[in-house]
């Protein structure tokens, strides 16, 4: 009864969606990047006991700086693992600009930092999304152009449906390492005008996490495609693209946000703390599914959108179970209307189970895009996954097959990281932000009525 009655108000709400997504999916949906089978591999990487650093940032606040930070601070190497790579003065798209615009002018700080590094004849690989998009025009050029000419090597992701973390790992597999898992987009609006949240990770007592995160960053990369730059450029240009010539890193101060709660970067030593890392797709349902069955009194979760419908309803069995408190904050503003709609049939049902539904404060960031969750007070999660079927995919055997195999049935499946610190700071770090949001914000009411 309970699963028929959430079904019955998400098929109502949805009805034209998923005759619509039906529609697309009659053939490759163009969001699918999947070129082969793809065979589950990386099991959950747990350190029981563990050591070093853990750093908590969130955007729009300080992940600009942090981040930024972060690229500068690198020896040897930089990874990067992001869905798209947009300038922030308009060169991703409507044509590119100059060589000299996109060198001289791009106010992301990120893509200075970058050409720097590759000037200092530091290591730079960045995995992302082939999206299809218009090239630049003949004698203009866009950041991934631009960097791979300068030198970066970048590919595009073909392992599953869609590479979804955002991932920042300088100097792999060495005593320096130190990785950054948001759930931030290389776009302005992520960085400036959302909040969003995420965890940067260093010391050897969380090596093993470290590097089982890097092994599924070169397990990815070694099927990518290679990029190619869709024009050649002359000799002026290329000198212009490949100057050693450091570039000013500019971090720009954070937009005010009037009235918001104000976030600050918690930097806290970790010791003997449980820290677990899931890649999605791999074993992540159960993984994840487990760790909220174990709560017990408390769970709070700040998150962008719930559309998936089991998901939903552990939320309503949480809500009626006895002596259990949930505080649920999502975003006012959801991008995709089919999401939209999907999420909203989720917040009637739980509204109906008796659970209050909190969103953020209206008109404040563009969107509330973080992905974190509070077990019991005692663990935080953090993910650049959403509680969605593709970020959570349920699926049978050890094989995912590409889209129209005759060998099984093709589901959305994206590559995501999800990582756990069972730490009292580290849970202080995320719950006074979920405060902070939460009191400013206002209850859930449904737009559309009874």
């Amino acid at each position: 009864m309970k699963r028929a009655g959430w079904l019955a108000t998400a098929v109502v709400l949805a009805t034209a969606v998923a005759m619509a997504m039906s529609m697309k999916q009659s053939s490759d949906p163009a969001w699918d990047h999947q070129e082969k089978s793809y065979h589950v591999q990386f099991r959950p990487a747990v350190v029981e006991r563990g050591s070093g650093e853990a750093a908590v940032f969130f955007s729009p606040d300080n992940s600009t700086s942090f981040l930024t930070e972060l690229v500068e601070s690198a020896d040897k190497s930089i990874d990067v693992g992001t869905p798209g790579f947009s300038s922030w003065i308009g060169c991703t798209y409507g044509g590119g600009c100059t060589v000299e615009e996109q060198r001289m002018n791009e106010t992301f700080p990120i893509f200075a930092a970058l050409v720097n590094a590759l000037s200092a004849g530091k290591s730079v690989r960045i995995l992302t999304n082939d999206f299809g998009a218009t090239p630049p025009a003949a004698g203009r050029i866009d950041p991934l152009t631009f960097l791979y000419l300068a030198g970066a090597e970048i590919r595009y992701y073909t392992s599953t449906t869609f590479w979804h973390a955002k991932y920042i790992s300088v100097d792999a597999r060495t005593p320096d390492a130190a990785t950054a898992f948001s759930s931030i987009n290389f776009s302005e609006t992520s960085f400036r005008k959302n909040r969003e949240a995420g965890i940067r990770l260093s010391g050897e007592g969380v090596r093993e996490v470290l590097d089982v995160a890097a092994d599924v960053f070169d397990a990815d990369w070694d099927v990518a495609l290679q990029f190619s730059p869709a024009h050649e450029y002359t000799p002026a240009e290329l000198a212009v693209i490949r100057s050693k010539a450091a570039l000013r890193v500019v971090v720009p101060p954070p937009e005010p946000f009037p009235g918001s709660y104000v976030a600050t970067t918690k930097t806290v030593a970790l010791d003997e703390a449980r820290v677990e890392l899931v890649m999605s797709p791999d074993y992540t349902y159960e993984t994840l599914k487990a760790a909220l069955d174990a709560a017990r009194n408390t769970f709070v979760l700040y998150i962008y959108q719930v559309t998936d419908y089991d998901l939903c309803e552990w939320l309503g069995d949480f809500v009626e179970r006895d002596e259990t408190e949930l505080y649920l904050l999502v975003s006012d503003a959801i991008f995709a209307y089919d999401d939209y709609e999907l999420a909203r049939g989720c917040y009637r049902f739980l509204t109906k189970r008796g659970a209050r539904v909190q969103t953020t404060r209206r008109h404040l960031y563009s969107f509330s895009h973080q992905k974190y969750w509070v077990v019991d007070n005692t663990t935080a999660w953090m993910s650049s996954g959403n509680w969605s079927p593709s970020d959570w995919p349920q699926y049978s055997g050890e094989t995912l097959v590409p889209y129209n195999s005759s060998h099984g049935t093709w589901i959305q499946a994206n590559r995501d990281f999800t990582l756990g610190i069972t730490d009292a700071a580290v849970v202080d770090a995320f719950l006074d932000v979920f405060d902070g949001d939460y009191w400013i914000g206002q209850q859930w009411v449904d737009d559309a009525g009874p």
